[in-house]
């Protein structure tokens, strides 16, 4: 059941809404970390995809965090930092991290989708929405979509690395709104990182709900889900009190 601050920001949404706005990375394409859990196994370090999740979570605070100018960057980026969250020790850290870069440069790191994602998508579809991919990634983001299934799915795709300006730069949000045909009082954005998500898309005039997968974001004002789908239900709901 959607939470009370997501049914409160969707019964104010859903009247005007023609576009949703949405993170690929952890958002929609998650890493695969089936086989990240077991290279930690194989190098010595058994840890279960939960406790990889959690730590990742962890990770993206740390990212937050310097966003907002109260702690150094992570040096060893993010699925780095969440590898060091779980607990591996430096030198297990850095074999399972060279063949996590090695899968990214392949191609073949960011494939995994959550069930119930389609679904989802064809609901908020059928909800008349516009749905566009707002991306802070490297040139390949539209590829990654297409591999996963989901491409069909998704009216464009604005890739970071080929529009030249990424979140939390509003101007990002003003180009995907450009694409929508929409208003900023006429979209939402989901996406999992506070700093560059939620306060990107309201410094463009968008409200912002945050995907949190495991409950244990921490910090963040803004609405939350675990899963896309609960979106989706939440604004069919509003959409039917407002029809009845």
């Amino acid at each position: 059941m959607p939470n009370d601050d997501l049914l409160a920001l969707c019964a104010r949404s859903a009247p005007r809404l023609r576009a949703l706005l949405l993170d690929a990375g952890n958002t929609l394409i998650f890493p695969d970390w089936a086989r990240i859990a077991a290279w930690c196994a194989e190098a010595g370090a058994p840890l279960s995809v939960e406790r990889l999740q959690q730590a990742n979570t962890a990770a993206t605070e740390a990212l937050d965090r310097f966003m907002r100018r109260q702690a150094p960057r992570p040096p060893r980026g993010l699925l780095g930092t969440a590898l060091e969250a779980a607990g591996l020790a430096p030198e297990v850290c850095e074999t399972v991290l060279a063949r996590i870069e090695g899968l990214d440069r392949e191609g073949r790191l960011w494939r995994v989708v959550r069930p119930g994602t389609v679904e989802a998508l064809r609901a908020l579809r059928s909800l008349g929405l516009v749905l566009g991919v707002v991306s802070n990634a490297d040139g390949r983001v539209e590829r990654f979509l297409v591999d996963a299934g989901l491409r069909e799915h998704l009216d464009f795709v604005l890739d970071s690395a080929l529009v030249g300006v990424e979140k939390p730069d509003p101007a990002i949000f003003r180009l995907a709104l450009q694409r929508a045909g929409a208003s900023p009082d006429e979209a939402l954005h989901v996406g999992d990182i506070c700093s560059i998500d939620v306060a990107g898309a309201r410094a463009a005039g968008i409200e912002a709900v945050l995907l949190d997968p495991v409950g244990h974001y921490r910090g963040c004002d803004a609405p939350r889900i675990r899963h896309l789908d609960e979106l989706a239900h939440a604004l069919t709901l509003a959409r039917r009190a407002r029809a009845g």
